[in-house]
């Protein structure tokens, strides 16, 4: 029994002197992380760190965190940030964010509120810690702009999948369900009201190829890894009795500009068609004109009510099926 005892005491004093060290080394890297963030362009700065959770965690809270990059005017900034993982399981990591924070973009500022906005993220092995998955969840989510829009999603969905073992590709997905648009928004689309006022959800499955394996090399300040394909496996949008659907390739060039198809699909076209005369994107006297026009699309699909027309990228230019669009958008 003795030997038992002494046994477990020494076992207990081991795993002691390892939570010790390994939190010691998290706060340490911890701020390591934010000391190595300034002197340039991007600074960063907290008002403490901690670590707790012994003896089978390793909780991390970062108060008061704050990184801004001076180039892009772009930061972001919280009352605190929280990261939790098991000691014995240190790969897998839970992220959380407090229920106000606040986002900078190019110079506009973005308060965001949410309930238990959380992150599950988990590294594969070896010291480039390649991302194996992360899944995100938040609920009730708001945006206010301080330039005067807002929006909110009662759930937010977001997960990403590496595949294979090698290869730079992920398989991610993104649900937004209950959506508030911003109000001028919705008036400027549909002025009459002949929509609901709130949408009913936005998915989007797709995988994407990267040139670089998203690791901790991008993160620590690298280089980020950039899309060089996207294999759009299904976009959906529902609003009401109107759906929006599409699916495609794109692939993309050095300089961020895409080359591919998407095929749209739209259900009940007419009542889309509605509200572009209502928000005068369409001229009432020209309403007949374009249904005749997408009638005859509709009637070259086979379906009744579904209009399917190819959205085209090339040469840096977009058109919907024979209609020009324009420059088309391209990655930063």
């Amino acid at each position: 029994m003795r030997i038992v005892l002494a046994g477990v005491a020494l076992l207990a004093i081991v795993w002691g002197g390892y939570w010790f060290v390994g939190a010691r080394a998290v706060e340490s890297n911890t701020k390591a992380w934010f000391a190595a963030r300034n002197g340039g362009a991007i600074t960063a700065s907290h008002a403490g760190i901690d670590v707790g959770g012994f003896p089978n965690r390793f909780d991390l809270k970062v108060s008061a965190p704050l990184v801004y990059d001076s180039t892009s005017r772009s930061g972001w900034q919280a009352p605190e940030f929280k990261v939790y993982a098991l000691s014995y399981r240190p790969n897998h990591l839970i992220a959380v964010w407090p229920d106000t924070q606040r986002l900078q973009l190019n110079g506009e500022m973005l308060d965001i509120s949410s309930d238990d906005l959380r992150a599950s993220l988990v590294l594969r092995g070896g010291t480039a810690l390649d991302i194996d998955r992360i899944t995100l969840v938040g609920n009730a989510m708001e945006l206010r702009s301080d330039r005067g829009w807002q929006a909110a999603a009662q759930t937010l969905r977001l997960a990403s999948r590496k595949v294979g073992d090698e290869s730079a590709l992920h398989e991610i997905a993104l649900e937004l369900l209950d959506l508030s648009p911003d109000p001028a928004w919705r008036a400027g689309v549909d002025p009459r009201g002949l929509q609901p006022a709130r949408i009913d959800g936005l998915r989007l499955d797709m995988r994407v190829a990267f040139d670089a394996p998203l690791n901790r090399h991008g993160a620590a300040g690298g280089t980020p890894p950039r899309p060089t394909a996207v294999d759009l496996r299904d976009l959906r949008l529902v609003w009401g009795e109107l759906m929006l659907r599409g699916e495609g390739r794109l692939e993309f060039d050095g300089h961020g500009i895409p080359e591919g198809k998407i095929t749209l699909e739209a259900e009940n076209w007419r009542a889309m068609l509605d509200l572009a005369v209502a928000a005068e994107f369409v001229h009432p006297e020209a309403a007949e004109t374009w249904s005749r026009g997408l009638q005859v699309l509709e009637d070259h699909g086979g379906r009744e009510g579904v209009l399917e027309v190819p959205l085209h990228f090339s040469n840096g230019q977009m058109r919907l099926g024979a209609l020009p669009l324009g420059p088309a958008p391209r990655l930063p």
